[in-house]
Formats: C-alpha cells, structure tokens, sequence
C-alpha cells in the first residue's frame, strides 16, 4: 500500500514539476532564471497536542528529536497517510543551493499549502501565509548557506472542518473557506527554489482584445537592489499553435513550435521594489481560442543588464472573448449554447489532485466527447496543470475560489472579509491568463447576510485584477439574484442563474418546466399555461437563463468501484472508506427490503438506477435546449464524488456510467427530439405525436423518417418528409396518432438522413391502455373518502363501492383516503376501520396518516430526519394504530430508487424492477420508514454529510406495503394515485389491482 501511495505521488510530482510556476507560466531556456524542485520525500510530524512551537521544532536538531517523525511525499495530501487529522503537523527537509546563487534573488515558492503555513529556513522566521489553494513565495536569498546544507521547516494548520472543539490560533471550525471533498492538509502541491537576477519579473498579465486584435502584455519588475536601476526589457508573441484533434502528452513548455508574430524592446529605469511595465502589441489576424479550435499564443518577457540576463519568463494566453450580447452568450462574436458538466476535482486516493496528466487529459477528452464545451469545477481552484491541460485539448472553465457558502462556510467571524478578498485575489492572480477560464464565479448560494454584503465588493474586485472576462457574484442566485460583470464593465446586469432539481422517472409537467422556463405571460398564455403556474417561478423573462445545476443521480456500480479501490486505492483516505460504507449499507437494506429479491445483486441495482439517470437526464436537457429562452446549462455532475458519489456521468474511477452515452446524445449539435403526449395514453382518447429539431450548424436539407411499431416490430404508423434542417429550434411535425391502438408497448423511431447518412436519430417508448387492459373490477369494496378524493373517479368507471357508514366491514376491503381531518363523523368512521381491521378486515389506506420527518440544517450532518411536531388528530388520539413516520423520496442528484416486486397490484404493469417512465406520474415522492415487513414496493437511497465524508449509510422504506394488524391486515400506498385517477392510466389499473388483490385477502 505505502509503495503504491508515493509511486502515485511521484507521477503528479513529475506532472507538476513541469509547470511549477504559475498557470500557463514557465522559465525560458536562460541563464537569467534556474529553478529547483523541492519535492520529494519530506519528514513530518502531526502534533495534535501543538506543541512543537515551545519545544521549537522550527530547528533542525529539534525537529528530528520529535516524536514519531515520519516520511511523507511532497506534494501530497496528509490525509493519506494519518486518517481524518485535523490540526497541526511540522514539515521538514534539508537541501543545498550551488554557490552560483550568492549573487542573485531566491525566492521559495509553493503551488498550495493547506491552510495556514509559517516557515523557516535554518531556524530563523521566513513568512507566514493563510490560504489553502493557491502559489505564495518567500525571498530567502539572506537566509540561505550556499553549498552547505539547509533545513526548512513548516507549521502548517489544516481547516479544521469536523472537530466542535478544536481551536488552533484563534481558527475554529469551518473558519478557514475550504473544499469538501477532503482536509488537503499540507502541502499538497509543488514546492520550489527560483533563482534569478536582483531585478526578476514578479508577474506577467497578458490581457488580449479581439476587437483590437491587439495583446496588452502587463509586467511586474521586483527590483531587490538598493538603487535604481536601468534594465533592457523584451516582450515577444508568438503563435504556439492549436492542438485541434490529438492533445499532447506533455505538459505546455513542447506543445508546438513557436511562430513570432511581435516583438517590442524598451529601455527601463526602475526604482528598488516593484515597478509597472505594459506593452500593447498587435496581432496580425489572430487565431481564435474556441473549444474546437484552441489555438494558443505565448508572450515572452526577458530582463538584462549591460548585456547579462537578470529574468526571462513566458506565458501562454488565448485571443478569445465570452461575454453576453442580447441576453445570449457570445464566444468571440458567435452566439454560443453552453453545455456544461459540474467538475468535482476528487481523485481516488490522491484527493484533491489527479494523481498523474493522463488522468486529467483522459476526463478533458471525456467530457469534449459527451458534447460539453465548459466544466464547472466544484469550488476549488483545480491545481494549474490541470488548468495547462484545459487550455491544450479546449475546454472552457469557469474558476471560482472555495468558498461554498450555502449556510455552511466560511463562518462569519471578523475575519471573514479579508480571508474571502485573499481567494479571490490570489485566484485572479494565479489563473488570468489561463485562455480556457471564460469567467470567475465568486459566491454559490449565500443564505447569510454577512456574506450577501460582500458580493458587490468581491466581484469589483475580481474586476480590477482582471478586466477581461465575466464575473459572477453568485450562481443560484439565492441572495437577491445573480448578477454577471461584463468585460470591462463595473456596472452589472441581471440574469437568471438558475439551481434546478428534479425527479426522475421525469413527468410531463417536469419537461414542460424546463420546456417554458423564462417565457413571458404571454408566451405562457399562447401556449395554454394558466396563470399563476410554477413555470414562472422566479425566474424573470428577457433576462439571460443559465441552469448552473441541473440532474438527476444513479448509483455507480459500487461493486467494481470497490474491487478497483482493493486493488489501487488506500484505506486511510476518505473516498475508499466512503464507497465501501455506502455499498456495505446498501447490501444490507437490500436484505432488509426485500430488493435483494428483484436483483439477485447490488450490481444489478446499481446498473438499473443508472437506467433511471440516463433516461432522466436526457429529457430534463432534450427540454432544455429545445427551450430558446435558455442559453446554457450545467449537469450535475461530470464527476462524481464525496456528497455527489452517484451524480457523475463518470464514477469517482472515471469510468462512464450509461447517463455518459444518453447526454452525449442529447448534446449533439443536430438533434432530433420526439415527444408523445401523453405517454401513458388511452386507446380511446388521443395522443399527440410531435417531433422537433435543433441545429446549431450550418443549414442543410434532409429527410425524416418517423416510425411507429408495436411491441412485435410491426408498423402501424410511419412518415416521410423532406426537411430543410434549419439553424435553431423548429418543430417539424405534430400530429394526432390513431386512437383505438391495442393494448401494447410502442416505440418511435425518428431520424433525419442527408446525403452523407444519418444526421441525427432519437427515439421514445409509449404505452396504449385499452379497455382490456383497464376492466373494471368486479369485486365490491367499501369507501372512506370524505372529501372525494376517489369517489367520482369511481363512480364514472362504474366500480362496485359502498360508502363506507361505521357499520362492520370484515367482508369487504375498506379503501381510505383520508391523511388528516377534523371532521368527528370521519374520525369515527375511521376508528370502526381501524377496529374492524383489528378482528380481520383489510383497510387499504391512498394517503397514510404519518409523522412527517424534517431535515437538521446542521453545516456539517444532514443525516438526522428528526420527526416534526404534528397537530393531525388521527396520530394524536392515538386513532391510527401504526406510528410510522414518512421521509422525502423525491430524489435530485442523490437517486431514490423507487424497486417494484413482481404483485398483483401490478400486474400488466412493469414490475421486477425499478420504476421508470411508465410510473412518472404516479411514482412515489414520499415513502414509510421503519416498517418491519418487506414492502410490495420499496425505496431505497442514502444520506451525506457536508463534509469530505461524503456518503451516510444507506436507507429503505416503503412506497406500498401490506401490515399486519390484529387479525387483518393494513395496506399502506403513498404512489399519487388519487390525483391521477382518470388522467393516468395507469394510476387506474393499479387503483383496480388494489381492490381485487385486497379482496382476495378476506376469502
């Protein structure tokens, strides 16, 4: 295991020593500038007790004195070698520098150290930083012994992100603004010594202008002389090419041969400290950076004095713009749809950084493949090579600094200000020149005023340290609204930025949301929505529309996860430990459900909720992008991991799951979407057929072919039609399909052929309810429906019911709709059931009364569902024998996966498996905890912690379960039956399989 951990350590060292510097930045071949890798094995020692201060391990003989000092791999997270430790540990490392440095600068330089580090070289005090992600350095050149050895030691204190009781410094819990998805304690990533001359360049900003087709090259000179000096200053572009089809294999510094396009020399008098320098230099028909196209230029700076080089350094930047022209997003001057995937950043047993370039190269290459062209990484900087990367293949990335906010962290000390202002200028900083970063994303989901105050003044700030991209105060918009900064603009404009989940199997009225998402009152009445709707919600029309979080999640398939994690991974890290607590639970609930009995594996569970992911996702973005009022989205999630361990389109391992193949169809640039209306449809009654087209290419002229066939293959509808597939959305046909359609399962295949073949195909699954298939059944039953909630529904079918009167029932089923009431008459009509049940009968309750569980809003545990206090008589006189309790089963992107047994209440219906399309509108959003019988159907899914321990164990309940009581029995059913009687046929057959099964419980 500790041979795998620092071989894996060693990969990303290498990786990461390449592009050690600064995003896109790296040291030109010149005696001017030599840098040394610290990295490597380091000893440390964790100090729980922090005592190495007054015992001063900061000195060399000290620190090896200390107790249980131990090897560790920099970079690294500590995670991987000592459990969960939150506090302090030592660093500590000798070295030696060549006498040839006497006469220069040496700065220290770190990529991230996690999140307060002192450091000290040779024992005396170098510098203190705060901050967990981002480079800081020190100028050591006075404190060094040159061909001698050099001990430097740091204390560095984690966040501290679990423990109520610790405090370090003054910092407490969820003070320090960190990542979830693990502590990324120490340092986690590279560490170096750069030596240059006593002028060096500080910082290099290349801010370019497509309108002007010009790149403004800004220059920061460090003059560490006690005098003025007069330096010779040359600034270079030059094209470094685009890597269109095959990325490279080796980070940026060999990606192309370089092609000068501008020089510029000057002569500069500079005084002792920093000094500004720009250059505006034309480019010659510049190359567009865009994903499909990322061509990349380079600005080389070099300083000499009298001749000799003091500095030379490049960076690598893109000619490209996203910016927003009338309500629409804009990549260098195109209109441009975003399809975005939610970039988690959590790598198996490395943590928080991949382990080596081809794990990144490898998900960059995925996700260009499922048709995405942004990733949104979970807010954390990703570390700059991966950054490197994104530039090289051509994806763009919005960058954000880890504060999640929500009502978690960072906590709103005093302090909180300036430690939010040190992200995000030391982001900025870090990143801006990075072509593939299109926009910086501040805040996510401010609940707190204390944090809603400081959106303004954190964007501006953004703004001031870089002028050339979007900033987004906050996606969600929960503060009042989001608000987007325009290139060069202070003054902001609204948008809609936009949190959506929704269930799957995905009703109508779910794509229909998505469908007339930001539609004015009038659109809405032209297309027949009543006013008052929810597809008005807050979301304000003529506004831009970006859904940042959209998804529904499916189990990965936890068993390979597992045998890979066996094989590769290291049990002292959160994320292994995470995946086997989750499947371990879920076999047990498995068991415990009775699902064990419908899928002879958890493999088999796993691959099927997968089914319901795909087939969700697909319609919630088909919706989506056949909406014009939205200009973008973003799927929660590319990756999965910690609190989103089944979101992913791809596992934690970066193996696609099936969701990967259905968007990479939905994404397509040419799609063709079908939608039958309603799905589950009434041979009498019609459905519409519809078929409509989005193209975000070039115009062409084509044929669709549309065909209907039943469930033996054969047609009983089909169409042909010439079609010019015009740019944008268009509906091509709608059409009334035949009523009196047997009783029977059918599809539609839709294509649109050109003349090089297929340009797009799609198809869907309906079903046809003839009478057949809804008798009414014969059987006699007796209803409890005070409010009528059943009864017309039943009246007009013709079924065989008595209302219910108080009198004995035990020959009859007594079907209940009653959930909570007041009125005396019910509640003694529902008492003699109640009693009735108790000498023999059957009460099958539509609405069980139950004690609804809440949420602990807790910033670090949403595991507790206490019960909420209720006022329903029917549970507080104790009238209600069973004291169940009932639980959310909605499902977003944790999946509740809702198992069906093989039953008579469902029969002719799909059963053996999860319920999918067929059951979307009568799926349960509700389910019954705590029954100690297998249900008929059962839920089952799993809490999550707000922290890197990720998943909770797992949890079941029932949707439909049989009880016994006394001598008869209790059927409990919280399916939306009653609301979709006569509108859902199939709320209406398993309404009729519930009163012929239960009946059959009497005899």
């Amino acid at each position: 295991m500790k041979k795998r951990c620092a071989q894996s350590a060693g990969l990303w060292s290498s990786f990461a020593a390449a592009l050690l510097l600064a995003a896109t930045t790296v040291a030109l071949a010149s005696p001017g500038r030599e840098q040394r890798s610290l990295d490597g094995t380091w000893q440390i020692v964790f100090d729980p007790t922090d005592s190495g201060k007054s015992q001063q391990w900061q000195r060399r003989q000290n620190f090896s004195q200390a107790p249980n000092v131990r090897s560790i791999q920099v970079p690294s997270c500590w995670e991987r070698i000592r459990q969960d430790y939150e506090g302090v540990a030592w660093y500590g490392r000798t070295f030696t520098v060549p006498a040839t440095w006497q006469d220069r600068t040496v700065r220290l330089r770190f990529g991230a150290v996690n999140y307060i580090a002192e450091v000290w070289l040779n024992g005396l005090a170098v510098g203190f930083h705060e901050g967990g992600y981002t480079p800081f350095e020190f100028d050591v050149t006075d404190l060094l012994e040159f061909d001698q050895a050099n001990f430097l030691s740091l204390r560095v204190i984690s966040p501290i992100v679990t423990n109520r009781s610790l405090e370090i410094d003054g910092l407490t819990k969820d003070e320090a603004p960190h990542w979830r998805g693990a502590i990324a304690g120490g340092i986690w990533q590279s560490a170096a010594l750069i030596a240059t001359g006593r002028a060096h360049l500080k910082d290099v900003f290349v801010e370019p202008n497509i309108h002007k087709k010009t790149a403004t090259v800004h220059v920061q000179i460090e003059n560490s002389f006690e005098t003025i000096k007069h330096i010779q200053i040359k600034t270079e572009i030059a094209y470094s090419g685009s890597t269109t089809s095959t990325p490279p294999k080796k980070p940026h510094p060999a990606v192309a041969k370089r092609e000068r396009v501008a020089t510029r020399s000057a002569r500069l008098r500079v005084v002792p400290g920093s000094n500004g320098y720009r250059v505006a230099l034309r480019i010659p028909k510049p190359k567009y950076w865009t994903p499909a196209h990322p061509h990349l230029y380079s600005a080389s700076v070099q300083l000499r004095a009298k001749g000799r080089p003091l500095d030379a350094l490049r960076v690598r930047f893109g000619m490209r713009e996203l910016t927003v022209r009338n309500n629409d997003y804009y990549l260098n001057g195109r209109k441009i749809f975003i399809k975005s995937g939610f970039w988690e950043g959590l790598y198996p047993t490395t943590l928080a950084h991949p382990k080596d370039a081809a794990v990144v190269r490898n998900e960059l290459l995925l996700a260009k493949a499922a048709g995405f062209n942004l990733l949104r990484p979970w807010r954390k900087p990703p570390p700059s090579p991966v950054l490197d990367l994104a530039d090289e293949i051509g994806m763009m990335i919005i960058d954000c600094p880890p504060i999640e906010c929500m009502n978690r962290w960072p906590k709103a000390v005093p302090q909180v200000e300036a430690r939010i202002a040190n992200e995000v200028r030391s982001l900025v900083m870090r990143d801006r020149n990075h072509a593939s970063v299109v926009s910086w994303e501040i805040f996510n989901e401010i609940e707190r005023k204390a944090l809603r105050r400081l959106k303004r003044k954190m964007a501006i700030l953004a703004r001031k340290l870089d002028p050339t991209r979007l900033v987004v105060d906050e996606s969600g918009g929960w503060a009042g609204g989001a608000n987007v900064f325009l290139p060069y603009r202070y003054e902001p404009i609204k948008f809609n930025e936009i949190h959506s989940y929704k269930k799957s199997p995905v009703s109508a009225e779910i794509y229909d949301s998505y469908l007339h998402l930001g539609k004015t009152d009038d659109e809405l009445g032209r297309l027949g929505v009543k006013k008052g709707s929810h597809y008005r919600s807050h979301v304000v029309p003529g506004r831009l529309s970006y859904i940042s979080e959209i998804g529904y999640g499916g189990l990965p398939d936890l068993p390979e996860v597992m045998r890979r994690y066996r094989k590769e991974g290291n049990p002292l890290t959160p994320d292994y430990r995470g995946h086997q607590r989750l499947l371990s639970s879920i076999e047990r609930s498995m068991k415990e459900s009775g699902i064990s009995d419908v899928f002879k594996s958890t493999s088999e569970l796993c691959l099927a909720s997968q089914e319901i992911q795909a087939t969700g996702n697909k319609l919630m973005l088909e919706a989506v992008r056949l909406n014009p009022e939205i200009d973008g989205y973003c799927l929660h999630a590319f990756t999965g991991g910690d609190w989103v361990i089944g979101a992913g389109m791809l596992d934690i391992w970066r193996q696609p799951k099936k969701v990967f193949q259905t968007v990479k169809e939905v994404n397509r640039p040419r799609y063709v979407a079908i939608r039958v209306m309603p799905s589950n449809v009434y041979a009498h009654a019609a459905a519409r057929l519809s078929i409509s087209t989005i193209n975000e290419l070039d115009a062409i002229r084509s044929t669709l072919e549309v065909l209907v066939t039943n469930s033996h293959g054969q047609v009983v509808h089909e169409r042909r039609l010439p079609l010019r597939l015009s740019e944008g959305i268009r509906k091509v046909l709608s059409e009334e399909l035949r009523r009196g359609l047997p009783t029977d399962t059918y599809r539609v295949r839709a294509s649109l052929r050109g003349r090089g073949g297929t340009i797009a195909k799609n198809e869907l699954v309906f079903r046809v309810f003839g009478s057949d298939a809804l008798r009414t059944p014969s059987e006699q039953f007796y209803l409890l429906d005070p409010e009528g909630l059943v009864r017309p529904f039943a009246e007009r079918r013709g079924l065989r019911f008595k209302n219910y009167d108080g009198k004995p029932a035990d020959k009859l089923p007594v079907l209940v709709s009653v959930q909570e009431t007041t009125d005396c008459g019910a509640l003694g009509r529902l008492k003699h059931v109640i009693e009735n049940v108790r000498r023999g009968g059957v009460a099958v309750f539509l609405n069980p009364p139950a004690i609804e569980m809440g949420w602990i809003r807790d910033p670090d545990d949403y595991v507790s569902h206490p019960p909420k206090p209720t006022s329903n008589p029917v549970i507080t006189s104790g009238l209600f024998p069973l004291r169940i309790k009932r639980r959310s089963a909605h499902g977003h992107w944790i999946s509740v996966n809702h198992s069906v047994r093989p039953h008579p209440v469902f029969e002719g219906l799909p059963s053996g498996r999860l319920m999918g399309q067929t059951y979307q509108n009568v799926c349960a959003l509700e389910s019954i905890m705590g029954l100690r019988v297998k249900p008929i159907v059962a839920s089952i899914s799993w809490n999550f912690r707000a922290n890197y321990h990720g998943p909770t164990k797992s949890w079941w309940g029932a949707d439909v379960a049989s009880v016994p009581y006394g001598k008869g029995r209790i059927v409990l059913s919280t399916l939306r039956l009653m609301e979709n009687l006569g509108k859902d046929p199939v709320a209406d057959k398993i309404l009729f399989n519930l009163v012929r099964w239960s009946s059959t419980l009497l005899r």
